[in-house]
């Protein structure tokens, strides 16, 4: 309940202040996950989102033009959860018509994916020759991070929504501050995560969590 509308439109922090600094890059993406996932963008308003139209749809080309790749490995693992989404009250069709929006796609990734998969940091490895999505959705059902988010990333995109696969590892201020002068930290493995980035096209590349 801590913000306010700027003449552009635009939304911002009523009192800032040192203290809305420190953990501003962990809310800010969570922030634009829930309002994207609620489909209500309370961080701007319809001026706001009228005055940079020209810019957002150049952004949206160009989503579309990297990020909508599907390999044709995964083609039939694509078109099992297209059967998927017709038997959720035809949702593909619904939002393909504008009556469903990008939130109830990534609900459904999610829900595809969770039902009949485990996590685990020890799923084994994925045979030889072939293809890890495919492997681990309909054989061996186990896999971690980088398994998730593959797989949603393949499948948003086989719907016509953009997303990209990322990786990261997280370093806390304590170990930033303990290094000193070292131009080298050691992170350990459980420190690493992956996950995605879905495109809206008000907000755009937007973090979304798909692991359980």
């Amino acid at each position: 309940g801590a913000y306010k509308t700027l003449e552009n439109g635009r939304s911002t922090i009523e009192q800032p202040g040192i203290d809305y600094a420190v953990e501003y890059y962990l809310k800010y993406p969570a922030v634009l996950r829930q309002d994207v996932l609620k489909h209500d963008y309370r961080m701007a308003n319809a001026l706001f989102w009228e005055n940079n139209k020209a810019e957002r749809n150049q952004l949206q080309d160009f989503a579309k033009k990297y990020y909508l790749q599907v390999p044709d490995s995964v083609k039939g693992v694509c078109e099992e959860f297209k059967q998927y989404l017709k038997e959720q009250n035809n949702l593909l069709a619904r939002y393909q018509a504008g009556e469903a929006n990008d939130s109830d796609i990534i609900q459904a990734v999610k829900s595809y994916i969770m039902a009949d998969t485990t996590y685990t940091l020890s799923p084994g490895k994925t045979p030889s020759g072939r293809e890890t999505v495919e492997y681990f959705l309909k054989e061996n059902k186990k896999g971690y991070c980088t398994y998730y988010a593959t797989t949603a990333a393949v499948l948003l995109r086989s719907v016509g929504i953009p997303a990209r696969y990322v990786e990261g590892m997280y370093v806390s201020r304590e170990e930033l501050a303990g290094a000193g002068e070292k131009k080298e930290l050691e992170i350990p493995d459980e420190d690493a995560h992956a996950w995605i980035e879905v495109f809206d096209e008000k907000y755009g590349f937007v973090t979304v969590e798909v692991t359980p």
